[in-house]
């Protein structure tokens, strides 16, 4: 049992290893596919490499400081803000909105591009980039344009959808003129020359009263109004004459694309930092941009910061105002009681008293400021609700403080996108169409869940206020009750309470203010300043894109892939065809010989042949290799019948396989070692054979004989050894001659002791049923196969209908077969004996004749 494992386990092993070289041999078959492939991808990320505009990356970093000054929000401060877990990926996300980027946009005027410069002489310079990109002294530099380009002062636009082409020719010292560069149209004329104020209108020439200012004129700028925008431009050293081309693109697109080339990434999990990347053709445009989207960040942050404490810095200014006054009216009033020499002090115990009462009122002023800051708020959130039908309850929070990761800031965020998304979309889509209409019932949903958040907040604001205002109740009895002790004081005592008392409220509540006011400036500047530039951005050296190496190498990864998926697609797709490889594997059939293919020389001197013996290849003295592989094909032949067989047929599974070639040299063969040979063309469709010996087709042969019963006329042709029984013509109905009783009685009649060998050529057994036929008479058979052009199928079927005819198939013959091509035979074949195909044939005989010296 174990060695019948080991046997087997054995074998496993060596067929897993014959798989693997079967593999092997198909890629190296088909190698100049892999090669092509790999060399046409590399080709391609060469081509990429070169031509490929360079991306750089400008980065900033950025570091988000710790708020340490927060200070208690009051007993309801969680009911309205839910605590920050991570505030740095809310950064990261508001860096890209609308408000950051317009003024990027602005500043940089990226929605303007110069699209070329024509000098007086009509020398064209083509620059297709953005006015930002021209700042670049690269650029400048390469451009080598003699004069500077132009300089956009200002460009107002009138609407954000807007776009257009124009051109501004320079016609005067101080004098320009635009033009529509769509049609050429004239738009607008500036004479720098003219008085500032002076207008000349026309049917298209147009310069508004407010087109120009003094300062304006000084430095040289002109100003045009056009239907899209109004623009300042500066051009003082190009000469008279000079063009310039520009293009004022879609606000919305600039926008996108400006989106596309930022990128906002963390520093680690657990860290404040983060960096801002620009990705840019232009180094310099690259950096310019990234420092200004975070200065603009930085700018945006602090304005939204700012709203925070609005509300409550305006009611406390207001009440700061009117307690000063206050404050001044009770100190002179104090001060003119005491001065009119009635009393000018009173006792400890009225003091206490005034103290107490003073500390109740500056309560009772305190809890009055709170109750008025809620009801604002509550107020203000009622108004925007009837006007919006929600309100962004962060500005109105009791310590104005902003929590962005808040259920209410994220879906205000998620309505800020939608309405963005929505106004892209119209440029392309009209207010009815269901893309519009979907958009539209998102935000809808969206704000009602924010007004639900608000009717939370509302609620929230009124159990705040109803318990102020209980508060206030209480400090308002509690007052009462000691006012009552006060009233009980003699007239001037009382007199003199009343305006200490008033003088220490004023102060307090003053004191009060102050402290406040000045603790919610100190709280703005510590938020105001929690975004800190750990690394402004710098001019990139290198370029991020394309990678050169890395593109390279995917290139060879790829080509590599593609080149194997071409090699194993094809060679799928000739699965169907018989290998040589195959041969012996799959039919567990012995190969007698393997045929190489013939070369050209072959071909023309067999084609071109004046003597029948030119036709042969046994007969040709330089075609030694193909001499040897017909005695190969002898030995093994004879080794398989035992000699003892003298009769055999060969055959094929489908046509053009050479089979004819191979009986004929197969005959010459036996013939020169002197051996008697037979040989009986049974292909009565085709009758080859008759052909090959230069037999005319009238020559009389087994069809006279089977059908008019004449003795069989046999021939001696090419060599005095070879007899043979021509077909003597064609006929359709060859299966029912063959299968007839005068083709058995023939072979009856066939004196074997005259013959050493008799050889019959037949059709292809899956053509036609007459090799089946001849198969009751004669047993043996080799098969002729040629790979790369018998079908796999064919093949197989055509074994198998032998095998059940009990023809027994003693080998098979590889015609026209590429020895180089297999691994398993071309050791065995292809060497030694001096043929191969094409010029390699020249290169065997060379090796062959150094041998034999």
């Amino acid at each position: 049992m174990s060695a019948m494992f080991s046997n087997n386990s054995g074998h496993h092993r060596k067929k897993k290893e014959k798989n693997l070289v079967e593999i092997i041999q198909i890629v190296f078959k088909r190698r100049y596919l892999l090669i092509g492939s790999v060399i046409t991808t590399l080709i391609i990320a060469f081509l990429y490499n070169a031509l490929t505009t360079p991306v750089y990356e400008a980065s900033v970093l950025l570091k988000k400081e710790s708020a340490n000054n927060q200070k208690s929000r009051g007993e309801f401060a969680d009911i309205l803000n839910v605590q920050s877990r991570d505030e740095i990926e809310t950064e990261i996300e508001l860096i890209k909105t609308w408000s950051v980027l317009s003024k990027v946009v602005d500043d940089l005027q990226l929605n303007i591009e110069l699209n070329s410069v024509i000098t007086p002489e009509g020398k064209k310079y083509n620059i297709n980039e953005s006015v930002l990109y021209c700042k670049d002294p690269d650029f400048l530099s390469n451009l080598d344009l003699p004069f500077s380009l132009p300089q956009f002062k200002a460009v107002n636009l009138k609407g954000k959808k807007v776009s257009g082409e124009y051109y501004i020719k320079k016609a005067g010292t101080n004098t320009f003129k635009i033009y529509n560069a769509l049609n050429d149209q004239l738009l607008n004329v500036y004479d720098g020359n003219l008085p500032p104020n002076y207008s000349k209108r026309g049917t298209s020439d147009q310069l508004g009263s407010d087109s120009l200012t003094n300062n304006d004129s000084y430095e040289g700028v002109a100003k045009f109004e056009l239907p899209i925008a109004n623009i300042k431009i500066a051009w003082l050293d190009a000469p008279i004459g000079s063009i310039f081309y520009f293009k004022i693109i879609n606000y919305y697109k600039t926008m996108e694309s400006l989106k596309k080339q930022i990128s906002v990434d963390r520093k680690g999990k657990k860290t404040n930092v983060f960096k801002v990347s620009i990705k840019s053709s232009s180094a310099y445009a690259s950096t310019v941009i990234a420092n200004k989207v975070v200065e603009s960040f930085r700018e945006s942050r602090i304005d939204q910061q700012k709203q925070t404490i609005r509300y409550s810095f305006k009611f406390v200014d207001e009440q700061l105002v009117k307690m000063k006054k206050k404050l001044n009216e009770a100190e002179d009033n104090l001060s003119k009681f005491k001065s009119s020499g009635q009393i000018t002090t009173i006792d400890q115990s009225s003091k206490d008293l005034v103290q107490f009462l003073s500390q109740l009122e500056t309560e009772k002023v305190n809890t009055d400021l709170q109750l008025a800051d809620y009801k604002n708020k509550v107020s203000e959130i009622k108004n925007k609700m009837r006007s919006g039908g929600f309100v962004d309850q962060n500005l109105l929070t009791p310590s104005g403080a902003i929590d962005r990761n808040s259920p209410f800031s994220s879906l205000l965020k998620q309505v800020s996108d939608l309405e963005l998304q929505r106004l892209e979309l119209l440029q392309r889509r009209t207010k009815n169409h269901p893309d519009v209409i979907a958009l539209d019932e998102q935000i809808q949903m969206a704000k009602q869940k924010l007004a639900s958040y608000n009717q939370n907040t509302l609620t929230a604001y009124q159990i705040i206020i109803s318990s102020l205002e209980k508060k206030l109740l209480k400090i308002s009895n509690l007052m009462s009750k000691y006012e009552v002790k006060l009233e009980m004081l003699p007239a001037k005592e009382k007199r003199l309470a009343r305006l200490m008392r008033q003088k220490n409220v004023y102060e307090k509540i003053n004191t009060l203010l102050l402290d406040k006011r000045e603790e919610m400036r100190m709280a703005e500047l510590s938020k105001l300043q929690d975004i800190i530039v750990v690394d402004p951005a710098h001019e990139p050296i290198k370029p991020v894109s394309p990678k050169k190496l890395l593109n390279l190498f995917i290139a060879l990864i790829m080509g590599s892939f593609v080149g194997l998926l071409a090699v194993f697609i094809f060679e799928l797709k000739d699965s169907r065809l018989i290998s040589l490889d195959e041969l012996e594997q799959d039919f567990n059939l012995p190969i007698f010989a393997i045929i190489p293919t013939y070369t050209n020389a072959i071909k023309d001197k067999i084609r071109n042949a004046k003597d029948s013996r030119d036709k042969f290849v046994t007969l040709m003295d330089e075609q030694d290799g193909f001499k040897e592989t017909y005695r190969l094909l002898k030995t093994k032949l004879l080794f398989q019948m035992e000699g003892r067989e003298k009769i055999f047929m060969i055959t094929s599974c489908d046509e053009n396989t050479g089979k004819t070639s191979i009986v004929a040299n197969l005959a010459v063969s036996f013939a020169q070692e002197n051996k008697k040979v037979l040989v009986i063309d049974c292909d009565l469709r085709k009758a080859e054979l008759s052909k090959m010996f230069d037999l005319p087709k009238s020559a009389p042969g087994l069809i006279e004989f089977i059908e008019k019963d004449v003795a069989p006329t046999i021939y001696t042709k090419v060599l005095k050894n070879i007899d043979i029984l021509p077909t003597g013509g064609t006929r359709e109905d060859s299966s029912h001659l063959l299968n007839s009783e005068r083709m058995r009685l023939l072979f009856n009649a066939i004196d074997t002791s005259s013959y050493d060998y008799i050889i019959i050529d037949t059709p292809p057994v899956t053509r036609v049923v007459d090799t089946l036929v001849l198969g009751r008479s004669v047993k043996d058979a080799i098969l002729v196969v040629r790979p790369k052009h018998s079908l796999k199928e064919a093949v197989i079927g055509g074994i198998q209908e032998m095998l059940q005819a009990k023809i027994k198939i003693r080998g098979i013959v590889a015609n026209a077969a590429e020895i180089k091509d297999s691994y398993y035979y071309r050791y065995r074949y292809g060497y030694g004996y001096g043929y191969s195909s094409g010029e390699d044939d020249k290169k065997g005989s060379v090796k062959k004749g150094r041998k034999s010296k």
